[in-house]
Order: C-alpha cells, then sequence, then structure tokens
C-alpha cells in the first residue's frame, strides 16, 4: 500500500488537489497505476489553466477581460506571440520561471509517458525545476552535479503541485522590480494515522476550494478584468494576481497571516455545509490543523518556511483578522516621511518583525516589534490588548482598560502640546493662523507629527530609563502635566493603583504603556485625501514595469 504520507509535501499536496479537483477523494492506495491515471487527469485539467489571455486592446479599451487559454493551444513564448507583450500572461499558480514554455514542455512529456503502455509507477524519473521548483541538483558522490531522481507517481504529482490552481498564490516580488509567482504549501498528512477516515490535507483544500468560489461569487470588479492606466496603454494582470483568495495582500508578498484570515472571515460570513459540516466549524478543524505546523512558500526563486500560534486561529474566528493585519500598512514610523516609508529599510524590517509577532505571539517577538518607535493605528487596540491578557493573570480586561487610559492620556498630551507648540512658533515667525483647510493637508499634519514626535520620543526614553515603578509613573505624569496642565485621566487608577502595589510588574507596566501610548486617538482623514501613497499601490507601480516582458 502507498502511504503519501511519507513523500515530501509537495507532491502530496499535489494528490490531494488531484483527489477534490476529480471528487475522488476515496482513491485505491493499494493501486498505483489507478493513481496515475488520476494523476494524468488531473495534470491535463491544469494545463487548461496555464495561462490567460485576453482579446482586448489596450490601445482602444479601458478594461480588459481575460479567460484561460485552452490546453492544447498553450505555446508560451515571443515566437508563438503569446506573451505579455500580446496580452498573455502566465497564470499565477503556476509555480515555474518566467520561461514557461520549459514547464508545458517537461509536463507534455510526462503526460505522453503516462499515456502510453506498461507504465511502471516505481520507475525511476528525473525532477526539474520547470516542474518542481522546491530541488536543487546534487553530485550524490559523482564529479558533476544531477537534478535528484523519484518514483513516476510522485513525479506525478509534483507536476500537479505546481499546476494547480487549489492552491494560495500571487504574483508578488522577490526583490525590488523582479516579480514571481508564489504558492502556499501547508505540510499536513493526507490522513491521520490514528484515524485513517479523518483527512486534514484534504480538508484543507476543500475549504481553501470553497474559499475560492466565495471570492468568485463576490461583488464589486471581476479578478479576471484589468484596467489599462491611461498613462500606460499597456497590458495589464487582472486582479486575480494579487491574489487568488479573498484577503491576499495585494501586490505583496504571500505569508500565513493573509491566508489565517482569509479562512477565519470565511468562517464567520457564511455556514453552508462542506464535507457534511457547517463551514465554520470545518474552518475552525482546518485552522487548528495549521497551528504549529509548517507552511512553505514556495516560489521557482527560493523557498521559505513559516509557522503560527493557536492564538492567530483565535484572532481570525472572533476578530477581523484581515483588518488587524491591514492596519500595520498604517503604522507611522516615528521620523520617517509618511510619503517615503514604504521605500524605507527601516519600514521593511518593521514589517518584518510586525508579521513575525503576529505569527509567533512571544515575549521575545513582542519586544522586537516595539523596538520600533512609531505612532499605531486605533484599529490595532483589540491585537494589544489580546495579546497583553495572554501574558498574565493578573492582566484582567479591566487593567487593561485602565490601562489604555493611561495609554491615551500621555498620547493626547503629545498631540496637544505638538499642536500648541507648533502654532506658537507659527505666531513668532508671523505666520498667519491655519485655517481648517490647511490642518488638513498633509504638509500640516507631517509638520505637526514632526513635533509630536520629539515629546512621544522623550516619553519612551522615560519609560525606557525608570528604575522603579513609582518614579516610572511619577516621571512621566510631571511631563505630561508640564506639557498639557492637566492630569492623567481618572480611568487610569486601577492600572496606576496596581503598578504602584507590585501587582504589575514594572517590566508589564513599561510594555503596557508604551504598546497603548502609541496609539492614536486621532481619526485621520483618509490616505487619499492626504496624498499619502498605500504600500500595495507602491508595489502595483512596480508592478506595472514588468508586464511588458516576455
Amino acid at each position: 500500500m502507498i502511504n503519501p504520507n511519507n513523500w515530501h509535501p509537495y507532491p502530496r499536496y499535489g494528490l490531494a488537489t488531484a483527489m477534490v479537483m476529480l471528487d475522488n477523494q476515496l482513491a485505491d492506495f493499494t493501486d498505483p497505476i489507478m493513481l496515475l491515471k488520476l494523476g494524468a487527469k488531473a495534470l491535463r485539467k491544469g494545463i487548461n489553466a496555464y495561462s490567460l489571455r485576453t482579446l482586448g486592446d489596450p490601445k482602444s479599451d479601458t478594461k480588459l477581460s481575460f479567460t484561460y487559454l485552452s490546453g492544447e493551444d498553450v505555446n508560451p513564448g515571443s515566437a508563438n506571440n503569446q506573451s505579455s507583450k500580446f496580452g498573455y500572461f502566465l497564470a499565477p499558480h503556476i509555480l515555474t520561471s518566467n520561461n514557461a514554455a520549459e514547464a508545458i514542455k517537461e509536463i507534455r512529456q510526462l503526460l505522453q509517458l503516462l499515456d502510453g503502455t506498461d507504465v511502471n509507477p516505481a520507475k525511476s524519473y528525473e525532477l526539474k525545476r520547470s516542474f518542481a521548483p522546491m530541488i536543487a541538483k546534487l553530485n550524490n558522490g559523482n564529479a558533476s552535479m544531477a537534478n535528484p531522481r523519484v518514483g513516476l507517481l510522485e513525479a506525478t504529482f509534483t507536476a500537479i503541485a505546481t499546476l494547480t490552481d487549489l492552491k494560495p498564490s500571487v504574483y508578488a516580488p522577490h526583490k525590488k522590480d523582479e516579480f514571481c509567482n508564489f504558492g502556499i504549501i501547508p505540510d499536513l498528512p493526507l490522513w491521520d494515522e490514528q484515524k485513517p477516515s479523518h483527512l486534514p490535507l484534504i480538508e484543507f483544500v476543500e475549504v481553501f476550494k470553497d474559499l475560492t468560489d466565495t471570492y468568485a461569487r463576490e461583488p464589486g470588479e471581476d479578478k479576471y478584468i484589468a484596467t489599462v492606466k491611461p498613462d500606460k496603454k499597456a497590458y495589464a494582470r487582472p486582479s486575480v494576481f494579487s491574489g487568488n483568495y479573498p484577503g491576499a495582500a495585494k501586490g505583496g508578498t504571500l505569508g500565513a497571516i493573509s491566508l489565517v484570515a482569509a479562512i477565519g472571515r470565511w468562517a464567520r460570513q457564511e455556514n453552508t455545509l462542506l464535507l457534511g459540516k457547517p463551514n465554520n466549524e470545518l474552518a475552525r478543524i482546518v485552522l487548528i490543523q495549521l497551528a504549529t505546523r509548517p507552511l512553505y512558500i514556495v516560489s521557482y526563486e527560493g523557498i521559505r518556511q513559516e509557522s503560527f500560534g493557536h492564538h492567530l486561529v483565535d484572532l481570525a474566528l472572533n476578530s477581523d483578522l484581515s483588518d488587524i493585519n491591514q492596519a500595520f500598512n498604517k503604522v507611522r514610523l516615528l521620523g520617517i516621511d509618511e510619503r517615503e516609508k514604504f521605500k524605507s529599510t527601516n519600514w521593511q524590517n518593521f514589517r518584518m518583525m510586525s508579521d513575525r509577532f503576529l505569527r509567533l505571539y512571544t515575549p521575545a517577538s513582542f519586544q522586537d516589534f516595539l523596538a520600533f518607535r512609531a505612532e499605531y493605528p486605533a484599529s490595532l487596540k483589540p491585537l494589544i490588548e489580546h495579546y497583553m491578557t495572554q501574558q498574565s493573570d493578573k492582566l484582567s480586561p479591566e487593567i487593561i482598560k485602565s490601562a489604555r487610559a493611561y495609554g491615551e492620556s500621555l498620547n493626547n498630551a503629545a498631540f496637544s502640546a505638538a499642536t500648541e507648540e507648533m502654532e506658537d512658533d507659527a505666531r513668532r515667525q508671523n505666520k498667519p493662523k491655519p485655517t481648517s483647510e490647511i490642518k488638513k493637508t498633509l504638509d500640516y499634519r507631517t509638520k505637526r507629527n514632526q513635533y509630536k514626535d520629539r515629546i512621544l520620543t522623550q516619553f519612551e526614553s522615560t519609560v525606557g530609563s525608570a528604575k522603579s515603578s513609582a518614579a516610572l509613573l511619577s516621571q512621566l505624569g510631571t511631563i505630561a502635566g508640564r506639557l498639557t496642565h492637566r492630569e492623567i485621566k481618572p480611568e487610569a487608577g486601577e492600572f496606576m493603583e496596581a503598578v504602584l502595589t507590585g501587582d504589575i510588574s514594572i517590566d508589564d507596566a513599561k510594555n503596557l504603556i508604551t504598546a497603548f501610548m502609541r496609539l492614536s486617538t486621532f481619526k485621520a482623514a483618509t490616505s487619499e485625501a492626504l496624498g499619502v501613497v498605500h504600500e500595495d499601490d507602491e508595489l502595483e507601480t512596480a508592478e506595472t514595469k514588468t508586464i511588458t516582458e516576455d
């Protein structure tokens, strides 16, 4: 009997998707010939979703509608007029190189072998990176390097994993201004060894299939329609390239968080039956199974591994994890111009650490997150509250609420003092008092933030240098009182008392104050009104540089 649990996760995933695609979940694992036939059918289906093409003309049309090219007509390359220059694109779920012709050539050779007579499933077959992106050449004790070889059965399902659209995928940058396709392959068993009737990997694929079906039914712009930029008049990729599931990071890197968030949101929106269970129950089961397991983010350019904890499942099912994840893009790093932040190395490091904190939820990852001095949007409040309540039994919801009031007092003090100091400077320079319209402009807010950043930095330095709980609160209270001539909010009393009596350690107190002090209490205008470029827009702009390449 063949046990796919002993295979590499990549071909195992190919087998699971073939079973779901062809409604053949009860495959006979004692019959490898039957499995090869299953694989051949899945490969042909995969070729039919290999290339996207449009018949529209970007010189005259503002919208371009894309459809999949029939498998028998797929022949990528400029020589055959099937390149981006002519409105043809490799589908975002195909994990191969930009030389799409090489992979289709290898797949057709594999199919030719599978269609032959006297096929041996155990026959040794050479894996090539065009359809097996996770491999590396080995010397195996020989003088020259060679591609690894596996049995024909595993090679077939390796190719299916590369072709299938039933995997989370996105077209994203692998380095500056260079893009490729990425996909997520979870390391789940095909069946539970203790309970063979339980099929964890099948459940994941079924959930993802239904998730993408939901995505296709969402109101709004068709995921296979591209908008032509007026100043480009060139073929553009449709929005499915920004992610083939709802909530995928548009133009950004693919990872565990957006996938978990999408499954959680899908579970909260519907209550249909899937595999005999309500989808919210199946989603919970799938997310619990994924927690702590390796997730491989695969592309032709490389592979990385991620994992996440059960806290992320809780956030996904009981909060809007998608909103929390997107809120990180609205964080304002102190000392960095909002108009330039997405180009900043410091910003890239911050996003890496914020992603790591959200996945791991450990004290070390939280400290790495806090290491970047910043002001957070109010939408990150649920995340900070959720994390802090899980760190200590002494941090009750009431204490957290009171600590939040303390932090708000400091942020309000910084805002008020910054506004007053800025206007005082303007008066000394005989400048007119700013109108309400001027106060809405990005230039005004940027300048006020410079004043506010100095005060927030002073608060943070005080927090970091305090040697005792009493010194911590007294020094912060003195600074806030001097700036605003007002006391800390009375709602912060319970937190302050717990700090002074030692019920809350000085380290926890510093973390609470720092995190809640950074939460903005100001409801900002939309970034579009302020002229701020989103990170997604930055990446989309970079993407357009590649759309006319082959």
